[in-house]
C-alpha cells in the first residue's frame, strides 16, 4: 500500500511538472519549486508525465495558444492608440487568425514567364 501512494504522489509531481512547464516556466525553476535536484530532473517528470497522458491533442495545444494570445492582446489593448504598439497588436491578432484558420489560403502560380500570380479561393460552407 505504500509503495502505490509513494507512485500515486510521484504521478501527481510529474503531472503539476507538467502544467508548470505548459505555464512556460523553465525547467530549473520546476525543479526548485517541486523539490527535484536540478533541472534535469524536472525535465524527465515533464518527460514521464507526457508519456503517462500521452501527448495532448492538436486542439488542446491550439485553445492553449489561443488563450496566451489572447492574455497577451489583453494586457496591451489599452495601448492601442499609440502607434509604436500598433505592430505588435496585429503581430498577435494575425497569429491568432493563422491558429483559429481565419485565413483565406493563398496560391501562387508561377507559370506565366516568370510572373506571379496569387490566387484566393474562398470556399463558402452551407452549415
Amino acid at each position: 500500500m505504500a509503495n502505490l501512494d509513494r507512485e500515486l504522489s510521484a504521478i501527481e509531481k510529474q503531472l503539476e511538472a507538467l502544467e508548470m512547464r505548459k505555464a512556460g516556466l523553465p525547467y530549473q525553476k520546476i525543479a526548485n519549486a517541486l523539490g527535484y535536484s536540478n533541472h534535469s530532473g524536472a525535465r524527465k517528470a515533464v518527460i514521464a508525465a507526457m508519456k503517462k497522458t500521452l501527448r495532448e491533442p492538436a486542439e488542446e495545444v491550439r485553445e492553449l495558444e489561443i488563450a496566451r494570445l489572447d492574455d497577451l492582446i489583453n494586457a496591451i489593448w489599452h495601448f492601442r492608440a499609440k502607434p509604436e504598439y500598433l505592430d505588435r497588436i496585429l503581430k498577435i491578432m494575425e497569429r491568432r487568425s493563422k491558429l483559429l484558420g481565419l485565413d483565406a489560403p493563398t496560391k501562387l502560380d508561377t507559370h506565366n514567364d516568370g510572373e506571379v500570380v496569387i490566387k484566393v479561393k474562398y470556399e463558402r460552407s452551407n452549415e
